[in-house]
């Protein structure tokens, strides 16, 4: 969904290793974690992920046996991926103008539906890509579902009269854990499986013992995800896996 620019790990001299571990409770590796658990529910071996990033949940794929294929909408990106990864990246104009290849048997969009104009019109683009069995797995954030770790920052907000934030919008669509779910069913997917888990971001991630500020915030991040382990459906992300052959 992003550019060059947002991955500098793509134009960096070094060595490209997507192999390195990513930090635990990060949106990266719940969806590595997930398609290892969800690898039972797979069918075939034909794998799309759209708008695949840096390429890490593609190689992850490829290590498990799928053939894979990756999409992005920056054409510089997709190029860069290809020549530093040996993946087969394509650009979206690319892919919608002339990819005519076999249909795939699973589709993953990690934290793409949250960006587009029109999350309907892209799964229907997709769905062209599909057969009957394909399935769909999908990850992304819960803006606005129960999270401890949230209404802490927005009561926190609210204290100190902060009415907005001074970056711009990159999430066009907010949604709980109840009209996610529902936003897939009324589009005829079949739910396979759903749940909602915990992200330390937009907190630290690591505590930063000089720091009582950032200490806290770590802190807040930990029971946080502690407690959306305990009780569900709390959590700011979510993993949806079903069939779509019902999506109109």
């Amino acid at each position: 969904m992003y550019g060059v620019h947002d991955h500098p790990e793509i134009s960096a001299s070094s060595t490209l290793d997507l192999d390195s571990g990513f930090p635990r409770f990060s949106q990266e590796s719940y969806q590595l974690s997930f398609l290892e658990q969800d690898r039972p529910l797979l069918p075939g071996g034909r794998l799309l992920d759209f708008a695949c990033g840096n390429g890490f949940y593609l190689a992850s794929a490829r290590r498990l046996g799928f053939e894979v294929m990756g999409v992005e909408y920056d054409a510089r990106l997709a190029e860069a991926v290809r020549q530093r990864t040996g993946l087969d990246v394509r650009s979206h104009a690319e892919f919608r103008e002339s990819y005519r290849g076999p249909r795939f048997d699973v589709v993953h969009l990690g934290h793409v539906l949250e960006h587009v104009p029109s999350p309907p019109d892209l799964l229907r683009e997709l769905q062209a890509h599909a057969h009957a069995r394909t399935v769909f797995v999908v990850d992304g954030p819960l803006e606005y579902n129960a999270c401890l770790s949230r209404w802490v920052i927005n009561l926190g907000s609210r204290l100190k009269a902060k009415s907005h934030n001074d970056q711009a919008p990159q999430h066009l669509s907010l949604t709980t854990y109840s009209s996610q779910k529902r936003f897939f069913e009324t589009r005829g997917f079949k739910t396979l499986r759903y749940e909602a888990v915990e992200q330390f971001w937009p907190l630290p991630d690591k505590p930063e013992w000089r720091s009582p500020s950032l200490l806290a915030r770590y802190a807040l991040g930990r029971v946080s995800i502690a407690l959306s382990e305990r009780v569900a459906p709390l959590g700011n992300l979510f993993h949806y896996v079903g069939t779509g052959a019902g999506l109109a």
